[in-house]
C-alpha cells in the first residue's frame, strides 16, 4: 500500500491515462498530450520535421517521451521528498 502513496505511481498513471485518451481519438490535435508535457512542446518542431521509417514508431515516440519524462520526474520528486523526510527525522 505504500506504493500507492508515492508520486512515482500517480504521475506515470496520469501520463498513461492521457496517452490512452489521445489514442482513443478524443484528442485529435494532440493538445492535451503536448500541453501536459513541456518536453513534447519543446521537441515539437523536431517531431513534426522528422520522418520515421515506420508509422508505428512515428506514433509511439511522443507517447514514450510523455510516459518516460513523467516517470523520471516522479522518481526525482520522490527522491526529493525522501531527502526532506530523512532530514526532518534526523533533526528530532
Amino acid at each position: 500500500m505504500k506504493f500507492i502513496k508515492r508520486v512515482s505511481f500517480w504521475l506515470p498513471l496520469f501520463s498513461l491515462i492521457i496517452c490512452i485518451y489521445n489514442l482513443s481519438g478524443h484528442d485529435d490535435k494532440n493538445i492535451l498530450l503536448f500541453f501536459s508535457n513541456p518536453l513534447l512542446l519543446w521537441l515539437n518542431p523536431w517531431l513534426t520535421r522528422t520522418t520515421f521509417e515506420n508509422e508505428f514508431i512515428e506514433k509511439a515516440v511522443p507517447y514514450a517521451l510523455h510516459f518516460f519524462s513523467w516517470f523520471l520526474a516522479s522518481i526525482l520528486i520522490d527522491w526529493i521528498i525522501s531527502l526532506f523526510k530523512t532530514k526532518k527525522d534526523g533533526e528530532i
